[in-house]
């Protein structure tokens, strides 16, 4: 008994970070996919894709003194292709330039700035090949367009 116990925690491991059959869904891609596999002092690059068809790309946290914090839209699973249609840009308004502290990648930090959306002047459609990567991982692991990323939560408001 002791045996087939360890067994199915074993095998649950393995396949704790693996989509069930390979194929990504609308519920498989929809929560939080980073392009790092755990979470340190802040996020990387992420992907935030909704349930109701909103996404959000935000640049990693470590870049501090960058205005610019990404894009959102729209989104759309088709067969193995993910379409994104870019609407807004998400950038940083206002703040000082300050020596940088703590996480940041960067020597200075933009300190007091509120994000803000605009409205992109050309709305751009960019279109991932997406693939379900069989991985060690905890997480589930997708490449899009060859760039692996690391799905920390099925729920998009786990992105702070």
């Amino acid at each position: 008994m002791r045996t087939v116990l360890l067994a199915l925690v074993a095998g649950a491991l393995l396949t704790a970070g693996t989509l069930p059959d390979g194929r990504l869904d609308r519920e498989d891609l929809t929560g939080v996919w980073q392009n790092r596999p755990s979470l340190g002092a802040g996020w990387g690059d992420v992907y935030v894709f909704y349930p109701n068809g909103r996404v959000e790309f935000r640049i990693s946290q470590f870049d501090c003194e960058s205005r610019n914090r990404g894009k959102s839209g729209r989104w759309r699973l088709e067969g193995q292709k993910v379409h994104i249609y870019f609407q807004t840009r998400l950038y940083l308004d206002g703040g000082a330039l300050e020596p940088a502290l703590g996480s940041c990648s960067t020597a200075l930090s933009l300190e007091g700035a509120v994000e803000r959306e605009r409205p992109l002047r050309y709305p751009r459609h960019v279109v991932l090949e997406a693939k379900v990567l069989k991985d060690a991982s905890p997480y589930p692991v997708i490449k899009l367009n060859n760039l692996r990323f690391w799905k920390l939560s099925p729920d998009p408001s786990g992105y702070p």
